[in-house]
């Protein structure tokens, strides 16, 4: 091995910067940051830095982590009459109104400035402006912009499915909000792809949009992952008595929200023509969302201690997602636990998967009844999806899928960046997978 690729594989210092927890692995957008984070503990020296809004005085971190490594910031939530206001002046979508980031930003700086780094990985796209400002200031750092949404593309599905309320203003409101920040994210997604070393995506599907814009711009995918649950569904687990459709989700979430309304409201009464024991059950924050409570066949289970038994005991995994980007990892989820699952077009992008051998789709909420109808009434359909879903999980979803993903990044990018020469070998410090939990 030559003396650079030598110092490569000893120095791997990377700085992991997120606007979210990374523990525990739920529910999906903790587990996202948690599994990139392990990926790069077992490539070489990692420092966390999160920067968090104020209700998290306090989180845990991964238990692989010296707690000497781990930054915790908090960065203040504004007032919503001053969010939008800065909004109205700004250049950024609503969604980063919703903080004032240059608190979180500072304490990035000083980490930055405190300590050489071979990587800078940012993890979301949300998360930008904790680096924005700065990034011009340590050229020789290579920054990696992990957008798990194309937030642009999320909208872009939420103005073609839902229609506007012109006698509600809040419905009036954000379509206007959504038209501003449709075109504030492009402009960003731009400007993330001429600054950062490279940017990852949840799929080869998000890749190749990135690349029909931005021709130039250093794309991969890291894919989504579970870790396997050792334990998986099978016809004695579920109350076929009570068939349950599950929805999986903080409610906080806007897509989530319009996606359980869809299913509760749309789909529901749809199944008890057929099915009048059917019921959906919401688990995970409830948001705004309690008086989905008061709908007949709905219960909200809110947060709950085991969610490998709420899915073990379903019928049926519901992702009726009518806007979003990225992968959903509640389908993952699903797969890895070999529930059946009904989704809309929307809700499996980029998962890459085949209608009735892993999974139903059903866009329309006709379609999506007919979908849970027919997996309720058929053991040998629902004996085909659990095994589809398995193998796809398997094949394509594991956390060793991950930290493969996040390993051949890093290699790129250092190598790349640092080191241009034909001739440079890159190997990465191969520590063992740490124990995940």
């Amino acid at each position: 091995m030559g003396e650079r690729a030598r110092a490569v594989e000893e120095l791997v210092n990377i700085c992991f910067v997120t606007n979210r927890p990374t523990w525990p692995l739920y529910p999906g957008f903790k587990r996202r940051a948690g599994m990139v984070l392990l990926a790069l503990e077992a490539i070489g020296d990692v420092d966390l830095v999160m920067a968090l809004p104020d209700e998290y005085s306090s989180v845990p971190s991964p238990p692989t982590l010296d707690a000497q490594r781990v930054t915790l910031t908090q960065v203040m939530r504004p007032r919503k009459a001053k969010a939008v206001g800065q909004w109205l002046r700004g250049p950024l979508p609503m969604s980063m109104n919703s903080v004032t980031w240059s608190s979180g930003s500072s304490v990035v700086q000083q980490r930055l400035s405190a300590k050489p780094y071979d990587i800078v990985w940012v993890l979301a796209g949300t998360a930008w402006p904790l680096v924005r400002g700065i990034i011009d200031q340590f050229p020789s750092t290579n920054f990696v912009i992990d957008l798990d949404d194309l937030e642009d593309e999320k909208i872009r599905h939420r103005q073609a499915t839902t229609s506007i309320n012109f006698r509600s203003p809040s419905s009036v409101a954000h379509r206007l909000v959504d038209t501003v920040d449709v075109r504030r994210w492009e402009r960003l997604h731009q400007e993330i792809a001429a600054r950062s070393s490279a940017i990852t995506v949840c799929s080869a599907t998000d890749v190749a949009k990135l690349q029909s814009r931005f021709p130039s711009a250093n794309v991969h995918a890291v894919p989504n992952g579970y870790n396997d649950p050792g334990r998986v569904q099978t016809d004695d687990d579920v109350d076929h008595a009570a068939p349950t459709i599950l929805f999986v989700g903080d409610l906080k979430y806007r897509p989530n929200e319009e996606a359980a309304r869809f299913l509760c409201c749309d789909v529901l009464p749809i199944i008890q023509r057929t099915c009048p024991e059917a019921l959906v059950r919401l688990v995970g924050g409830a948001g705004d969302a309690h008086d989905l409570a008061r709908t007949p066949g709905v219960q909200v289970a809110g947060v709950v201690e085991s969610i490998e038994h709420e899915l073990l005991r379903s019928t049926i995994s519901a992702a009726p997602l009518l806007s979003g980007g990225g992968t959903r990892i509640k389908i993952i989820e699903a797969f890895a636990h070999g529930v059946p699952v009904v989704s809309t077009t929307i809700g499996a992008e980029g998962l890459d998967v085949q209608q009735g051998n892993h999974l139903l789709m059903g866009d329309s909420p006709e379609d999506f009844a007919r979908s849970c109808c027919s997996i309720i009434e058929s053991e040998s359909l629902r004996s085909r999806l659990r095994s589809g879903g398995r193998e796809r999980f398997v094949e394509s979803f594991t956390s060793s899928t991950v930290d493969e993903a996040v390993r051949s990044v890093v290699a790129g990018v250092v190598a790349t960046r640092r080191y241009p020469t034909t001739d440079t070998i890159v190997r990465l410090r191969r520590s063992p997978i740490k124990t995940r939990s």
